[in-house]
């Protein structure tokens, strides 16, 4: 991966609460950036339902979490650009969190309605 000072890095895909500490920091570290100095990094789930037309980035909420303090400020400052409301919350790890719970929550009341079906 090609990175380089004052870069925001914001990961989106669905992942275990950690991925972005444990795996995508360390990698940044060894090209001898430091996050929330040097680079931006952040993880922010994509959310939208692509079958859904009533609902899109835009009017989504948008959850994002920071490696660091300064990480999170720069990448709610970006999605501000993007989507109505951005919902910051403490760190990366709890932002992959949330991401697990909403599919969690999804997958059980699918299955809940296939079993009364």
């Amino acid at each position: 991966a090609v990175s380089h000072a004052g870069m925001l890095i914001v990961l989106e895909s669905t992942t275990y609460p950690g991925t972005t500490e444990e795996i995508l920091v360390p990698r940044i570290c060894q090209a001898g950036l430091q996050p929330g100095e040097d680079v931006f990094i952040a993880f922010s789930p994509e959310r939208i339902d692509p079958g859904n037309k009533e609902y899109g980035v835009k009017n989504t909420p948008k959850v994002v979490g920071g490696f660091t303090e300064a990480c999170r400020e720069v990448a709610c400052a970006y999605y501000a650009t993007i989507a109505e409301q951005v919902v910051p919350v403490s760190t990366a790890r709890t932002a992959e969190m949330v991401k697990l719970l909403e599919n969690t929550f999804r997958a059980v009341n699918i299955g809940l309605v296939n079993e009364m079906a």
